[in-house]
């Protein structure tokens, strides 16, 4: 693969490898995991050898893929009682100001800000106020991610192509909200509210979501028509509808106790929107609304993130896994043009596996226009393909 491609965040990334690699139907990630346990590229040579189908080398390889996530999930089985001895004491460990060991701090240079897993972050608690205005927040994001999702199925029916990457994007993107409404984190007065409402909202949702995506899938595989993709689409549209309709009461509530809150949140939307549509871009000369972990999603699934650190380094990444992206990524520099509204990454070094990754002909930067910013996500697009890309604080 050229290095253009590897450091382009606009294509489909192989990240940080040096040349193209048949994964037979495995993600990139998947795939090392296979490569790093069994040899994969080994397999697929004997498997060659005895003349086994493109089919049958990915079933073996999805079964090597299975029995390592069985492993692992056997493993976090046999950890998690020693997890909750561990809370009782956790006060009596030295914490950072994120609430996390200090023991357990990862010292990789340029790793990740989020050094630690999503479901692990902890989060500073918001005062009753902020809650209930990133609350509408969120409602008025989840809505227009539900719509988007409409539209665009809308759109590839009538299309009559089995076009559904935009679809399956959509619903990645109302996901990522979901996530985001799941992991707030109350004050004392709502924290009920969050851990029964908001959670079971979220949980018909996702269900209802995960029904979504796999009748637009059996669409572009040609196992359902159109017709019989209307009929359960509309199904399991309704379906993710429940999840916010089970929180109309809640929000009454909200508005009741915070008035205006409703109105504040969707004066801030109309606000994005418009700047959206203008071009506008509200970022200062600096960019420091830009410092952040961002991730980027493709065809429904994490695709590659970006750690913009305040210092002006970056470390890119293409695994969530930590372990992994520990491993394997690029590290860099990164400077935001305010008059310009560009975003220059200029490339430094290269890690796989632990060691920096030699002849690699990197070029000596990209230029990405950035096209919308609300705070929580971002567009731009790359000067030279002109490939736009969304994305996601993390």
């Amino acid at each position: 693969m050229k290095a253009k491609r590897i450091v382009t965040l606009a294509l489909p990334i192989m990240l940080l490898s040096a040349c193209t690699t048949e994964t037979y139907g495995l993600t990139q990630s998947e795939f090392r995991q296979v490569d790093k346990e069994f040899k994969a590229d080994k397999m697929i040579e004997d498997m060659k050898k005895m003349h086994y189908s493109d089919e049958d080398i990915e079933k073996q390889l999805r079964g090597a893929l299975a029995t390592i996530k069985a492993k692992q999930e056997e493993a976090e089985k046999k950890s998690k009682p020693k997890k909750d001895i561990q809370l009782d004491s956790y006060s009596k460990e030295t914490k950072t100001d994120t609430g996390k060991q200090s023991s357990d701090k990862d010292d990789t240079e340029g790793f990740p800000t989020d050094d630690i897993d999503k479901k692990e972050k902890s989060t500073k608690k918001l005062s009753e106020k902020e809650y209930v205005n990133r609350a509408f927040e969120l409602r008025l994001d989840l809505q227009q991610e539900i719509d988007s999702i409409k539209a665009k199925a809308k759109s590839m029916m009538e299309d009559g192509e089995s076009i559904t990457k935009p679809t399956i994007d959509a619903i990645t993107d109302t996901r990522l909200v979901l996530d985001d409404l799941e992991s707030m984190n109350a004050p004392k007065k709502y924290e009920e509210q969050q851990e029964y409402l908001i959670k079971e909202a979220v949980t018909k949702s996702r269900e209802g979501l995960n029904r979504v995506e796999e009748d637009i899938r059996k669409f572009g595989d040609g196992r359902i028509g159109t017709v019989r993709l209307k009929e359960v689409l509309e199904k399991g549209m309704n379906d993710v509808n429940y999840g916010p309709r089970l929180l109309e009461t809640l929000f009454e509530d909200f508005e009741a106790d915070y008035p205006g809150a409703k109105q504040k949140a969707m004066d801030k939307k109309q606000k994005e929107k418009k700047d959206s549509d203008e071009g506008t871009v509200n970022i200062s000369a600096n960019g420091k609304e830009l410092v952040a972990d961002w991730g980027t999603y493709r065809n429904g699934e994490f695709n590659l993130g970006f750690d913009l650190k305040k210092d002006g380094s970056f470390l890119m990444y293409e695994s969530e896994n930590k372990e992994e992206r520990n491993q394997t990524h690029m590290i860099g520099e990164w400077k935001y043009d305010g008059i310009k509204k560009e975003i220059t990454f200029k490339y430094k070094k290269f890690i796989e596996h632990g060691s920096e990754k030699e002849g690699i002909d990197l070029p000596p930067y990209a230029e990405f226009k950035v096209l919308s910013f609300n705070g929580d996500t971002f567009e731009m697009m790359e000067l030279e393909s002109e490939v736009v890309m969304k994305a996601r604080k993390r």
